[in-house]
């Protein structure tokens, strides 16, 4: 069935099963002779069903999923369809096809459900992996239910936006994983980092030029402009580490990226990944360890998670909370400029934490 529907447009359908719906009517058509008001009153009630019969046609075809549609009905014929793995593949992408004509940007996974740490797709997602002109992954195996043999077996181009960020080793979080991701020993959360962003929107620019290079120009130029607002940004993070003598405690090894390249010590990471928040007593144990050294503490959370191992820590040990935004999940119609302002709007609050 659908198949077939697939060499049609849209309305010749709707005419086609309407029509075949009609033909099969027993009051559609009679061979006996009938009076001028019975026709007139045959037509009218002909007339009516066939309005609501292509009615009903139209509500099936808008359900044909769309890979067995016509390219004209899913997709025009010269759009080049975007996929990002991730939600922090999606944002690099639209970084860097801001204002690129004839590509469009979606979104494999729900925007708002986080780190994809052993995420399985649904039939549908892998419909939409399988029929995507270009792929896009954060990389660092951050989307690790994305295994390599899949990855090898699709169409499209296929790109690690990550490849030339360095790693980032994990620092020993006080909860840890009891198993082994496919990112192993190195943090794949260098998204959090606005220079490590820029690299992927670099790499992202590079490799669709030369896939596509009437879009080349744009391409570079977008990350350009990018890379040298991330280089200002992460100068003024640079600063903001270099006066007085602060430390602290991240609530996720997400963090750890944002503030890597300061000079802000780290004493104690809580989460790692997807494990489970530290226990009552290691954050006790915690705070008390922090009274001791004298230091004043800035407790850094990640809005992806809830405070309230935060509040006790902050309670127990003095310590003044800050939550940044770090890009793991959120509107999945962001616009291109939405991770430099959040970057941005993480900057000021840390100023506002600090008194600066």
């Amino acid at each position: 069935f659908f198949p077939f529907f697939a060499c049609l447009h849209t309305r010749d359908t709707v005419d086609l099963v309407s029509s075949l719906v009609l033909f099969g009517s027993p009051n559609a058509y009679s061979p006996k002779k009938a009076s001028s008001q019975q026709n007139i009153m045959s037509q009218t009630k002909l007339h009516s069903r066939r309005t609501a019969l292509k009615s009903l046609a139209a509500l099936a075809i808008a359900a044909i999923p769309a890979p067995f549609l016509a390219p004209s009905i899913a997709h025009a014929a010269d759009t080049i369809r975007v996929l990002a793995a991730s939600y922090p593949a999606l944002l690099a992408a639209r970084t860097a096809l801001e204002g690129v004509d004839n590509f469009e940007c979606s979104l494999l996974t729900d925007a708002q459900m986080g780190c994809p740490h052993d995420y399985a797709m649904t039939p549908q997602e892998r419909m939409k992996l399988e029929s995507a002109d270009v792929l896009i992954l954060s990389g660092k195996g951050y989307e690790a239910f994305l295994d390599a043999r899949l990855l090898a077996g699709l169409k499209g181009l296929v790109i690690d936006a990550g490849k030339n960020v360095p790693p980032l080793e994990k620092g020993k979080a006080l909860s840890s994983h009891n198993h082994a991701h496919a990112h192993g020993d190195t943090n794949p959360h260098h998204f959090a980092n606005p220079a490590c962003f820029a690299l992927m929107v670099e790499t992202i620019a590079k490799e669709l030029s030369e896939r596509f290079p009437e879009a080349s120009q744009k391409l570079a130029a977008n990350a350009k402009a990018f890379g040298e607002k991330a280089s200002l940004l992460e100068n003024e993070l640079a600063l903001l580490s270099r006066d007085g003598d602060i430390h602290l405690i991240l609530q996720h090894d997400t963090l750890s990226w944002f503030f890597a390249g300061t000079a802000f010590p780290v004493d104690a990471i809580l989460q790692e990944g997807d494990a489970q928040s530290p226990s009552a007593a290691l954050l006790l144990s915690l705070a008390q360890t922090m009274k001791k050294s004298g230091n004043s503490h800035l407790l850094v959370g990640d809005k992806q998670f809830p405070t309230d191992v935060l509040d006790l820590l902050a309670k127990e040990s003095g310590g003044t909370i800050v939550l940044l935004d770090t890009l793991v999940s959120g509107p999945v119609d962001a616009c291109a400029s939405h991770y430099l302002a959040t970057m941005e709007a993480n900057v000021a609050a840390l100023h506002k934490a600090l008194g600066k």
